[in-house]
């Protein structure tokens, strides 16, 4: 029945009425205290991988950048030195080459053709996916939301130009926007994840072992390091130069840290990768004479924790210019973090981890 039909009650003669009209109230209607309020519930934590990334003049005579007049003129110049960020947790970031962003791919192309994009050679560049961070929903809404919004977050992580005299070089840098800030970050929420490649700064500096990763994010990004509160990384923690070359955190971890003034929090993704990881190993032999590990018995995350804190702490008494706090550290173990090399022990193992 219609609700505005005549209706009859208890023998009372029929009527019409209308039920009342439900309240609606706009959104900018409300006090402005409410809708600054509601602006803010939308800025949350995130996490932003970034790896930087080193980048040379030197490629193989058939690598299709080798094309560009600065490759003639500097065939083995440090050129540039950019950051690849993405949302999210990535422990396996690729880096984004400077030769691989789209002023530098017309550049290529102008010379090439762009019939080379389909050869075995032009192949390369779908590796890499140029890609920024999208700025927080807030951002773009409307003043009052973009107005909420910058109170939290500022541009950072620019590319720096290494080839600054190199006017053909210094053109498509420019044109590329390497050497703008382009990522969106809240400092006091947000948790920069730091990603290491196998080797990405081998021509930079001739040293196995350490993750001076942290060292170059602090040379090229110092504003943006003194700044960082929550700071992740990803290997395996030990001091013991003997083991795997790239992906150890030990002394290098520990010169890192004191580069990072205002860092609060440090998060430890903790990779098993050398059998001093276990404190007990059970052997047996088969049915053909030959040793067998049948069960394996892991550092716990607190005995990790420990070992750090312990060798930090002594690291900061010694060390006059380390005058920031310690911060406060977190160790997790996860198999995805394991570096490719480690998955041959996980297959040798197999299920029988502790």
């Amino acid at each position: 029945m219609n609700r505005h039909a005549q209706r009859p009650v208890f023998g009372v003669p029929s009527m019409s009425y209308r039920y009342p009209p439900a309240p609606r109230t706009s959104f900018s209607a409300l006090p402005l205290e409410l809708r600054r309020a509601i602006w803010q519930y939308t800025i949350t934590p995130r996490t932003l991988s970034i790896i930087p990334h080193y980048g040379s003049t030197s490629m193989p005579f058939n690598h299709p950048a080798s094309v560009l007049p600065f490759m003639k003129t500097h065939p083995s110049y440090a050129c540039s030195l950019t950051f690849t960020v993405a949302e999210g947790i990535h422990p396996h970031l690729d880096a984004t080459p400077y030769w691989a962003e789209h002023s530098f791919r017309q550049a290529i192309d102008s010379i090439l053709g762009s019939e080379w994009r389909t050869s075995k050679q032009g192949s390369v560049y779908s590796n890499y996916v140029p890609s920024v961070p999208k700025a927080p929903v807030a951002l773009h809404v409307c003043r009052e939301s973009r107005r909420v919004a910058l109170e939290h977050y500022t541009l950072a992580f620019a590319g720096t130009n290494i080839l600054s005299t190199h006017p053909d070089f210094t053109a498509l840098f420019n044109a590329s926007g390497l050497g703008l800030k382009r990522t969106w970050v809240d400092w006091e929420q947000d948790t920069i994840f730091v990603v290491h490649g196998d080797g990405v700064f081998v021509d930079m500096r001739s040293v196995y072992g350490e993750p001076f990763f942290l060292e170059v994010l602090a040379a090229y990004a110092q504003d943006e390091a003194e700044k960082i509160r929550r700071l992740a990384v990803a290997g395996h923690w030990s001091t013991n130069p003997g083991n795997d070359r790239y992906k150890r955190l030990g002394e290098g971890l520990v010169d890192g840290l004191k580069l990072f003034a205002g860092l609060e929090e440090l998060i430890v993704y903790h990779s098993d990768v050398s059998w001093e990881d276990f404190v007990s190993i059970t052997e047996e032999d088969d049915e053909e004479g030959n040793r067998r590990t049948i069960a394996l018995v892991r550092r716990s995350e607190k005995q990790v924790l420990d070992e750090m804190v312990s060798i930090l702490g002594e690291e900061k008494s010694e060390t006059e210019e380390w005058t920031s706090a310690l911060p406060q550290i977190e160790v997790s173990r996860d198999w995805q973090w394991c570096w490719r090399g480690g998955e041959t022990l996980l297959d040798y193992c197999g299920p029988k981890f502790e």
